[in-house]
């Protein structure tokens, strides 16, 4: 059950979030034992069973994707700056249950994602370098792991229709097929089994 102030707050990060402005949260960290000030884009608030949970692209400080949990939000205020969405915004809390736009956001995301795989695996050989950037990558633009293996999955399926297409695999294709199977595993999350 909400508290009339997380109703408040709540209603203040999903006005945030629907009109793709920042948003100051005051974040109790029980790490630090004190309150912190954080700026964020809100793109996500789910109801869970330990809580309504935020997820929020966070500007400042150390940029990154963080979870809130609404209970340690202590203030809000609306940073009436508006931001280009990274992700689109999805809402579950109580009745209430909207995804809001910007599909093309998660998708151009993802697209640009399959390019650099797709650029790594040209060579079929994975350095440690060439995951480390994946997964920065992966990272910076919070892409899930469910999204990730999507992505890789898609690759190794169109391989597959290529191999296929004429009825016939060869060796050489079926050892193909292999080579990018363990090269995409090498690709970190996501990994196509």
């Amino acid at each position: 059950m909400l508290t009339p102030e997380d109703k408040a707050r709540l209603k203040t990060i999903l006005k945030a979030a629907y009109n793709r402005t920042t948003l100051k949260l005051s974040y109790y960290s029980a790490l630090a034992g004190e309150e912190r000030v954080r700026l964020v884009e809100p793109y996500a608030v789910t109801e869970t069973p330990a809580g309504v949970m935020v997820k929020a692209y966070q500007l400042d400080p150390d940029p990154g994707w963080r979870f809130f949990h609404l209970g340690l939000i202590t203030k809000v205020a609306d940073a009436s700056e508006t931001f280009t969405p990274r992700r689109p915004v999805a809402v579950r809390v109580g009745d209430e249950s909207r995804k809001l736009g910007v599909a093309e956001t998660a998708n151009e995301a993802q697209e640009a994602y399959r390019k650099r795989v797709l650029e790594v695996l040209a060579d079929m050989q994975v350095t440690r370098e060439e995951v480390e950037a994946l997964r920065k990558f992966r990272k910076e633009y919070g892409l899930s792991e469910d999204e990730v293996r999507g992505v890789h999955y898609r690759i190794f399926a169109e391989c597959l229709q290529t191999l296929v297409a004429d009825g016939v695999v060869t060796r050489d294709e079926q050892h193909l097929a292999t080579s990018l199977h363990q090269a995409l595993k090498a690709c970190g999350c996501g990994v196509v089994d």
